[in-house]
């Protein structure tokens, strides 16, 4: 038992690479040993020997737990232990060990062990608190965009909602350009909406978004939709004028102008304000259909009965079939005889009616009666 000894021993059976009888003083070494630290790692060098020599990984974990039991923080052996239970797929042991060193190391690297513990508990062990509460910690070593990722990923997986936003805060700042941070903001907007039911907050979210990236379409659509469905109409006609600005399409330019001036008809009540942007639709695309209706409409709730002719004229000119044609000049005539008492435009409008249907019974009716009360007896 002389320690001396033991220790040549030790060189002579790794000499004749006898590694029975290396275990065998390793033991011995083991049992004589009364300091923690040391017996240790004696222990540890033999669990490499079973590990190494004897290709026994059971019985190599074994004694790398025993090293540890004397001591918790035996580097050596906590990094054995680790790559042995990774190699028998013991994951408890893998995810447990791996946050146990991960407090050892650099930033970066205990960042990734955390990572590994976390992705065990989540799709091994199936234990999603666990797993938040690594990843979290995995963030705290190296707050990096794609362990933040992984973490809002698993947030979402396991509907951790709050810690999702917050999460998805921290990764739009961290952002390097505009479109990315205004995705960002759409899907950090979707969560307080839909998961939160936080609206204001969402609507400030999206706020941003635009800014960073006025031409997001995405954003600016459910931006606009959360203030329909707030009706806070004013700021929905804002973000409406600014997309005017920005877009050039004509196409574009007069839908948007159309659902401005349909707020001001239908939701603020001011037709005056509505008929100038209907108005605006039609000059960036003359007889853009939806725009005539809404601007006919306004005209007749406002008896603007000549400028309601104006636009029938003009969508006479458009139309392709007759019976649209006849319709439209029922109208005209209709509004000079009986709003503006016009025989004189009603009598035109009866005449190219006639042009178009000359048989047609009610159209000469009509026009009898202009000829009779104007005493046109030779018509």
């Amino acid at each position: 038992d002389d320690p001396v000894a033991l220790d040549g021993l030790l060189e002579v059976h790794r000499y004749n690479e006898d590694w029975t009888g290396l275990e065998r003083v390793l033991r011995r070494q083991i049992e004589l040993c009364h300091d923690p630290a040391l017996r240790a790692a004696l222990t540890c060098r033999l669990a490499s020997l079973r590990e190494l020599r004897f290709a026994d990984l059971p019985g190599a974990k074994v004694l790398f737990r025993s090293a540890l039991n004397n001591d918790p923080l035996h580097m050596p052996a906590l990094r054995a232990l680790l790559r042995t239970s990774r190699a028998t797929d013991d994951h408890a042991t893998t995810a447990r060990v791996a946050q146990v060193i991960a407090e050892h190391e650099e930033p970066r690297t205990a960042a990734a062990l955390m990572l590994e513990s976390a992705r065990l508990h989540l799709d091994k062990l199936n234990d999603p608190d666990r797993a938040f509460e690594a990843m979290r910690a995995a963030v705290a070593h190296s707050p990096e965009p794609a362990i933040l990722a992984a973490l809002g990923n698993l947030c979402e997986r396991t509907a951790r909602w709050s810690d999702l936003a917050q999460v998805l805060e921290q990764l739009r700042e961290m952002a390097d350009d505009a479109a990315e941070r205004a995705a960002i903001g759409l899907r950090l907007a979707l969560v307080q909406q839909q998961r939160l039911d936080d609206i204001d907050a969402a609507i400030e979210t999206l706020r941003e978004a635009v800014n960073a990236a006025p031409d997001d379409l995405p954003a600016r659509q459910m931006l606009g939709r959360l203030y329909r469905r707030q009706e806070r109409w004013e700021e929905l006609i804002g973000l409406l004028s600014e997309e005017r600005e920005l877009f050039t399409d004509p196409q574009r330019q007069a839908a948007t102008c159309y659902r401005i001036a349909d707020i001001f008809e239908h939701q603020l009540g001011d037709l005056e304000q509505a008929v100038g942007f209907y108005q605006q639709a039609l000059d960036s695309v003359p007889g853009y259909r939806p725009a005539m209706r809404g601007i006919s409409r306004a005209y007749r709730i406002l008896e603007r009965h000549e400028d309601l002719i104006a636009v029938f004229e003009h969508e006479l000119a458009l139309a392709a079939g007759g019976a649209e044609k006849r319709t439209l000049l029922r109208r005209i005539a209709e509004l000079g005889q009986q709003e503006l008492n016009d025989p004189a435009a009603a009598h035109g409008a009866y005449e190219r009616l006639l042009s178009l249907d000359p048989n047609d019974l009610s159209t000469l009716r009509a026009l009898r009666r202009i000829y009779t009360l104007g005493c046109r007896w030779d018509d």
